[in-house]
């Protein structure tokens, strides 16, 4: 039974089958609106891009403004790039999805057809009708449903036939839209034309990402001052490295073609949480300012505010130790006749202090040397009013040193730049270690005032000339560079090579000499590095012509002191009168003369003269007549001497008789009296036995001269200085050696004896007994004294009667003159 029945509904119910719309009108409706629906999503979410974009660049331009107008400062780079991002992802997500879902989603026909329905009651479900006819959805029942089915389907096709999609959408919300983005649109663009370089800064700023996008009407530039010469060093990177303790100034000028502000306002903090301030700076008509942190210690960080402008990233100064000065020397080449140069003929010599002191034509080297490599040494050197530089540079590893002159008004500046060599010798040890070629030259002023005059720079040997006298300032900058705070200061002085210094004394004659004479010259010859040479100069009467005269055995000695004296046994120099065949009366001056070994032109060898002596020429018995004359001197001193002596041996005398008595028990006071007299008898003893042995040593002295200008004049005979030798030089020096100095211990036991309070009787008498002795050999030397006297008055006879005979002859010549002069006039 269920298998009939099942066979029953089966014929009842026939499978669905497919029913074809007559043009396929309804299927090209369906497309249709399917692709108006999209083109509608699309323009909606271009719409509310452009909204959206909009609104984004209404927003950061409004915030820019307000965030300008209260701090003048830009929005950061990075807050505009995380906007830019944000914005721009924002969009490509929104517009990416909108997109997205409008393409990827499935528009079915029946829904597209239910669309219609809804918008156009007329179709009367037929349009879904044919949908699910045409998807073969509508099953076929009977002949007769299926022609309904028909039926429906053209009166379907019909109707859509006649359809305005348009009237399918709401347009509203896309006029709303595409008002809402002309309006903003507009508004930019209107903007634009009003404000085009507040557009523009918004571009750079926001699309750009410029780190400076304002144009503004004021720019402020800072620049730190730095010395040497004020140099203004700009904040490479916004950083500035300062050495720490100086001073750091501040110099704030307004940028070309810019608006100066009234005045700029400084806001600092300072490093390790020392503290932050505020201060304003007045703006001077050419647009700059200036401020000094005093001895700055610290990291320092500021910003500028000027007008309106401002920075709008700190300016940030780094404090650094400066370099200093860690050896200063001078690699110096002596001059040859010095003889100072060592092996490799250089020296170096350190500087300790301020100040040094060479010899001049020296050529030296001013090393100086530092901890950290140096990228600028600038000596400002100083002669008297006169100033220029020397700089010495390695920039890119290539060296140099100029020689700047001084300014002179209404002159340009020209260098003078050392060969390319002798740059690359003056940088040593990596750069930390500079050293500066001078030539320490008498006459390296002039060449440096010819070179502010406008002429070349000659170079010495490679060097720069170098006056004496010179004052360095020394400034080094390093390979960062960051300048020393203060500079290394040095005095150099040139030692001028002098004349020797001869110093000279006669021996053994005086002024007058006769023409036989011989001249001894004793003293000293001092030089700074030694004396080349030694002669005699002299003139006879007027003569301006000076002659030399040659020392023979002299050679060139690099001894600092050098005495005159020919050998051992003769302490002296010798100018021998004989060659120059003198006559009497005629008048000779004699000087030692000195020279040393300096050789350069222009400045040796340097001459020095000892003291001039002037002597008169005279007879042999003339000179012989002075000669006694002093012995007469001699004599009567030496009398007065034995006449002291013999006071001093009386006035023992006395006292030792005074001795005896105080022995006895006199009155406390007659005593005390007594010994204090006794007492000042040995004191005065002592002193007087030492005056007279101080003038017994001059009076010998006397006639050791005295004999001396015998032998030197040629005037002396074997007797005379035999007699003077054996007979009174020789006694005077057994009194000096042996006589005096015995008495002198034993008025020292007298006055010993008194002091003790012991008997001054043994030492009193002893004394009494010595000078005894001494008068006895005095008075033997007083009597060859008087002899000596008697030959010389047998001389000044002679000398009398010559003269005598020559005033005779010359009163005849006279005479017999007058007469022939009458006999002619008669």
């Amino acid at each position: 039974m269920s298998q009939i029945a099942a066979e029953n509904t089966a014929e009842l119910v026939r499978p669905a089958r497919p029913f074809k719309a007559s043009g396929a009108t309804i299927r090209q409706i369906l497309t249709k609106l399917r692709i108006s629906i999209r083109r509608y999503l699309f323009w909606q979410t271009i719409l509310a891009v452009l909204v959206i974009a909009a609104l984004c660049f209404w927003g950061s331009f409004l915030l820019d403004e307000l965030v300008f107008a209260t701090s003048r400062f830009e929005l950061p780079r990075w807050f505009r790039a995380a906007f830019l991002l944000t914005a721009l992802g924002g969009i490509v997500v929104f517009a990416g999805w909108r997109l997205a879902i409008a393409l990827a989603r499935r528009l079915r026909e029946r829904a597209l057809a239910m669309v219609l329905e809804r918008r156009f009651p007329q179709l009367d479900s037929r349009l879904i009708l044919a949908v699910e006819a045409e998807e073969g959805r509508v099953p076929s029942v009977s002949p007769m449903h299926d022609a309904m089915v028909a039926r429906t389907l053209e009166r379907a096709n019909a109707d859509v036939a006649h359809l305005d999609l348009a009237g399918v959408f709401n347009q509203t919300p896309l006029r709303k839209s595409s008002l809402l983005a002309s309006v903003l649109w507009i508004s930019i663009a209107i903007l634009t034309v009003m404000n085009f370089a507040g557009v523009a800064a918004w571009a750079n700023g926001y699309l750009k990402l410029a780190d400076t996008y304002r144009n503004r009407m004021t720019e402020l530039k800072a620049y730190a001052i730095a010395q040497p010469g004020d140099r203004q060093i700009p904040f490479a990177e916004g950083v500035y490295r300062h050495p720490k303790g100086s001073d750091l100034t501040l110099l704030i000028e307004t940028a070309q073609e810019k608006v100066a502000p009234d005045r700029v306002r400084l806001d600092y903090r300072l490093g390790n949480g020392r503290g932050s301030g505020r201060t304003y700076l007045q703006v001077d008509g050419q647009g700059t300012s200036t401020h000094t942190f005093p001895a700055l210690l610290d990291n320092t960080s500021f910003w500028l505010t000027g007008g309106d402008y401002t920075t709008l990233s700190p300016l940030r100064v780094e404090v650094v130790d400066p370099p200093t000065v860690s050896a200063l020397s001078f690699d110096v080449r002596f001059p040859e006749y010095t003889g100072l140069n060592t092996g490799d003929g250089r020296t170096s010599v350190p500087v300790i202090g301020t100040e040094a002191s060479l010899p001049l034509e020296s050529r030296l080297d001013l090393v100086i040397t530092a901890p950290q490599p140096l990228g600028n040494v600038r000596c400002e050197l100083q002669v008297g009013p006169f100033r220029y530089e020397v700089i010495a540079s390695q920039i890119d590893s290539k060296p140099k040193v100029e020689v700047w002159p001084a300014a002179v008004a209404g002159q340009p500046r020209q260098s003078t730049a050392l060969p390319e060599n002798v740059a690359q010798a003056a940088v040593r040890d990596g750069g930390k270690t500079i050293a500066i070629p001078f030539l320490l030259h008498h006459k390296a002023l002039e060449r440096l005032e010819a070179q502010a005059a406008g002429q070349p720079l000659e170079l010495l040997d490679g060097a720069i000339p170098l006056p004496p006298d010179t004052q360095f300032r020394l400034w080094l900058i390093d390979a960062e560079g960051i300048a020393a705070t203060e500079p290394a200061r040095l005095l150099l002085r040139g030692i001028t090579d002098e004349a020797p210094q001869v110093e000279t004394t006669l021996r053994g004659v005086g002024t007058s000499i006769t023409r036989l004479a011989r001249i001894p010259v004793t003293g000293l010859v001092t030089d700074d590095y030694g004396v080349d040479r030694i002669w005699f100069e002299y003139s006879i009467d007027a003569e301006t012509t000076l002659k030399e005269q040659a020392v023979a055995s002299y050679a060139s000695n690099p001894q600092k002191v050098v005495p005159l004296t020919r050998s051992e046994a003769e302490p002296y120099l010798r100018f021998d009168v004989l060659p120059l065949d003198l006559a009497v009366k005629q008048k000779l001056t004699v000087s030692a003369v000195a020279a040393d070994g300096n050789t350069i032109a222009g400045i040796g060898p340097n001459v020095g003269h000892g003291q001039r002596f002037v002597f008169t020429i005279v007879s042999p018995e003339e000179l012989l007549s002075i000669l006694y004359s002093r012995e007469l001197n001699e004599r009567k001193r030496f009398e007065q001497l034995i006449i002291e002596v013999q006071r001093l041996r009386d006035d023992l005398v006395r006292h030792r008789d005074m001795i005896a008595p105080s022995r006895a028990t006199p009155a406390p006071a007659d005593k005390a009296e007594l010994l204090q007299a006794i007492a000042g008898c040995g004191e005065r003893s002592l002193y007087a036995i030492r005056q007279a042995a101080q003038s017994t040593d001059s009076v010998r002295q006397s006639f050791r001269e005295i004999r001396e200008e015998l032998v030197n004049n040629s005037v002396d005979t074997p007797q005379m200085l035999d007699r003077i030798d054996r007979k009174i030089v020789g006694p005077l020096t057994r009194l000096m050696d042996v006589d005096f100095p015995s008495t002198d211990a034993t008025l020292g036991l007298f006055k010993l004896a008194n002091e003790q309070n012991s008997d001054p009787t043994p030492p009193i008498e002893d004394a009494i007994l010595q000078i005894q002795g001494l008068l006895e050999t005095m008075d033997q030397v007083l009597l060859e004294m008087k002899k000596l006297e008697t030959f010389h008055e047998a001389l000044e006879l002679l000398k009398a009667i010559i003269g005598e005979q020559d005033e005779l002859t010359e009163k005849t010549k006279q005479r017999r003159k007058a007469q022939a002069l009458k006999a002619l006039e008669e």
